[in-house]
């Protein structure tokens, strides 16, 4: 224990440029240092990135290609015996896209070359352009933009079930480090008690002293005075350990370690001033971050169970295609000859599929069923569970503020009978040991009255929790 002490007073040389800690500064603190805080926003960033990735789908994209091809014709008796060659080079550039309802269409154009040694060919060296338009519509399964843009719905959705745990996560870790904080209070004011009690009754054993070495008081009854101080001693030597210990977990939430908090640096004030109330009306217990997370998780399993009923559908497509193609000896000209549609063209073509089994998609329907009804279930019960615990947690609020009331009304009466004992002592009516004891039990009530205003505030600060109003949304982002 004396190493833990040490080692608590060589860390604070070094805290004498930190700041006065209270509620806000821990909160503050909170929410500047800690790392499943920090994690937290990194999630809810990245969340953000899958958006952006995920409206790529509907993006444009355009796409080009060379072509080069080299023909050989059989010799044919029709004509002179020979053997004749064609060789086409030239490119193509076109654009695609998807339509958020999930058809797709593509347009491209594309100028050829073509030499060709045949003496019936219309030239020895022509141009060939084309322009073509292809569109494909689904019919069943992937019809309608809320399969087409799955992706995109479950990335929204998780961004903001990221969004509320940043800010849940939030909130549990303040109240966490404000917790940490009311303990260091609570063990700092026991410490000053407790300092207090020692003082106290080495006067008693200081007057006890004098009156033995004038023979009125017996050397049994000086070291039983004596066995009382060494037992504060060790009293306040542990509680000295206990601000220490208190000290060092509340420097790891706020500081990560890096600094140690002063005894100094903290602000008691909160146990001396007039106490928080807590009014009848809460907050929608149902907006609370944690459950609004929920809800963004059950619909990001909602998608999947869409998309997972959708995939055991038959594929029907209608495919259509128009066209229209030009030569000329100048690829400038066939390019302008394509929109008089020297040859045009159009197909349309009708695609059915049907998937036997679908056992994969018929598996993923019947977990992602298993795991939204479990999220709903969730969702009810921590609904469910915020309102007993704000109702027992307002219950116990009002009986620590009565036992508060109380334990202040006998510190005064023990105040008044340690005064009586006090003149009686001097008096030589009772013994050291009486008044002593006395006084034991007026530190034993001053003790336990500040454990009940830590546990008021613990109780205060945890309903605040619960109804979000511990921080507020702009301090965490």
């Amino acid at each position: 224990m004396q190493l833990i002490l040490l080692l608590g007073q060589a860390l604070n040389l070094f805290a004498a440029d930190l700041p006065q800690i209270d509620i806000q500064k821990v909160i503050e603190l909170c929410l500047k240092n800690n790392i499943d805080v920090e994690i937290s926003r990194l999630d809810h960033r990245l969340a953000k990135n899958e958006i952006e990735a995920s409206s790529l789908d509907f993006d444009y994209f355009l796409t080009t290609a060379y072509e080069a091809k080299r023909d050989t014709t059989i010799a044919n008796l029709t004509y002179d015996h020979k053997t004749y060659e064609e060789r086409t080079t030239g490119p193509s550039i076109g654009i695609k896209n998807k339509i958020i309802w999930g058809i797709d269409w593509e347009a491209s154009l594309q100028v050829l070359k073509i030499r060709s040694s045949s003496k019936v060919a219309f030239a020895k060296s022509r141009y060939q352009s084309a322009a073509q338009i292809k569109i494909e519509v689904p019919l069943l399964k992937e019809f309608g933009k809320r399969y087409t843009a799955n992706r995109y719905y479950k990335a929204k959705n998780k961004y903001s079930r990221y969004r509320f745990n940043k800010f849940d996560k939030a909130n549990d870790e303040s109240f966490k480090a404000i917790k940490s904080y009311l303990d260091v209070l609570k063990e700092m004011a026991i410490l000053e008690k407790r300092k207090a009690d020692l003082n106290y009754s080495e006067k008693i054993y200081d007057f006890d002293k004098r009156k033995w070495k004038v023979g009125k008081k017996s050397k049994t009854d000086l070291l039983r005075t004596k066995s009382q101080i060494y037992k504060k001693r060790s009293l306040l030597f542990n509680q000295k350990v206990k601000v220490e210990n208190a000290l060092i977990d509340l420097s790891l939430i706020l500081y990560r370690g890096d600094k140690q908090i002063h005894a100094s640096q903290i602000d008691n004030a909160v146990l001396e001033d007039d106490f928080p109330s807590f009014g009848e009306h809460r907050r929608d217990l149902k907006k609370s971050y944690k459950l609004l997370a929920t809800s963004f998780e059950i619909k990001e399993v909602e998608e999947d169970l869409y998309k997972g009923k959708r995939e055991s559908l038959p594929e029907l497509k209608i495919e259509a295609t128009g066209s229209a193609s030009s030569i000329a000896k100048k690829w400038q000209r066939s390019v302008d000859k394509i929109f008089g549609v020297d040859f045009p063209s159009w197909s349309l073509a009708l695609n059915f599929s049907y998937p036997f089994g679908a056992h994969a998609a018929s598996a993923e329907v019947t977990a992602n069923t298993a795991k939204l009804n479990s999220l709903r279930e969730r969702e009810k019960s921590e609904y469910h569970k915020d309102l007993q615990k704000i109702g027992a947690l307002s219950f116990d609020l009002y009986k620590e503020l009565d036992k508060i009331a109380r334990v202040e009304e006998q510190i005064k009466l023990q105040s008044l009978a340690l005064e009586y004992r006090e003149k009686a002592y001097y008096l030589r009516k009772i013994s050291s040991l009486e008044l002593v004891e006395e006084q034991n039990g007026l530190a034993a009530l001053t003790e336990e009255l500040t454990k009940t205003k830590v546990s008021y505030l613990k109780k205060y600060y945890e309903v605040k929790k619960i109804e979000n109003s511990l921080l507020s949304s702009s301090a965490v982002n």
